[in-house]
């Protein structure tokens, strides 16, 4: 359900980038199929909690790729700032998978949902 854009097929592109904001909002669709792949650091501290998402740390990911469930659907690459996810979608379309998506800004860029002071998300 996700375009693939034909400049993208032309220029033989091995992944595709995202706005983090066009992520949050894929985050937000109950019927979306995907998995995101959170490749930042076990200490790095999330500032939200992000569904279907399958932590491995950058430097765990070539040691870890069978622990991606699927090659079928898309997987979303996050890092804390974007960069180390443009390897990680690289490293995963040597290893079969051809339908990656970099985060641009990571959770950097990340739109956080607002807390009220009872601790209920107001999007």
């Amino acid at each position: 359900g996700y375009e693939l854009h034909d400049q993208a097929i032309l220029d033989g592109s091995k992944y595709m980038d995202i706005t983090a904001y066009k992520a949050y909002e894929i985050f937000q669709q109950d019927e979306a199929q995907y998995t995101v792949l959170d490749i930042a650091s076990q200490d790095f501290v999330r500032p939200c909690k992000i569904p279907s998402l399958i932590s491995i740390p950058y430097d765990e990911l070539n040691s870890r790729i069978e622990d991606i469930p699927t090659k079928t659907i898309p997987v979303l690459v996050i890092s804390e700032d974007g960069v180390n996810s443009i390897n990680a979608c690289e490293l995963l379309s040597q290893h079969g998978f051809y339908n990656t998506y970099n985060i641009s800004g990571g959770y950097e860029k990340l739109p956080t949902p607002k807390i009220d002071g009872l601790g209920q998300t107001l999007d």
